[in-house]
C-alpha cells in the first residue's frame, strides 16, 4: 500500500510538468496518475470478500455440525439446548432450542441463520487444544531429556 502512496505522489508530481503545455497553460494533469488510484480502489473492494468469504465458510461449517442436545447461543443473546433440528425444503435448517432457568424453560424454533455460535463445540475444541498442548510439552520434554541422555553418554565415553 505504501508502495502504490509513493508511485501515485511520483505521478502527481511529474503530472504537473507534463510536455503538453503549448503556451495555453495546458491541463497539467498526466493521466498516468488514474492507475495508482484505480489499483487502490480496486484492492480495496477486492480484499474484503476474500476475509467475508472465508468468515462464511467457518460459520456454514458451525451450522452443519450442530447436534441435537449441544448448547447453542443465537444472534440476540438466547442461549439453549437444541432439543431438535429440522430439515426444511430448500435445505435449510431450524432448531428447536429450550431455553430459560429450571421450572420456568420455554421451547422456541430458531432458524439455522440465527446461530452465532455452538458452545459445546467451542469448549470441545478448546479442550482438545489443551490436550493437545500437554502432549506438545511432554514430547517437548522428552527430546530434552534424550538430547540429555545422549550428550551425558557421549560424555563418558
Amino acid at each position: 500500500m505504501s508502495l502504490l502512496i509513493s508511485v501515485f505522489n511520483f505521478l502527481l508530481a511529474n503530472g504537473e510538468t507534463s510536455g503538453n503545455d503549448n503556451g495555453n497553460g495546458g491541463d497539467g494533469l498526466n493521466p498516468l496518475i488514474f492507475i495508482p488510484i484505480a489499483l487502490m480502489l480496486l484492492a480495496i473492494v477486492i480484499l474484503p470478500r476474500f476475509a467475508m468469504r472465508k468468515k462464511g465458510k467457518n460459520i456454514n461449517d458451525m451450522r452443519s455440525t450442530v447436534r441435537v442436545g449441544d448448547e447453542i447461543m443465537c444472534t440476540s443473546g438466547i442461549i439453549g439446548k437444541v432439543l431438535e433440528i429440522v430439515e426444511h425444503p430448500g435445505g435449510e435448517k431450524s432448531f428447536f432450542v429450550e431455553s430459560g432457568c429450571e421450572g420456568s424453560k420455554s421451547t422456541m424454533q430458531i432458524d439455522c441463520r440465527a446461530l452465532f455460535e455452538n458452545r459445546t463445540r467451542m469448549k470441545e475444541l478448546k479442550e482438545e487444544a489443551a490436550r493437545q498442548a500437554e502432549i506438545d510439552k511432554i514430547n517437548k520434554e522428552n527430546k530434552l531429556l534424550k538430547k540429555q541422555d545422549s550428550e551425558q553418554s557421549t560424555d563418558s565415553n
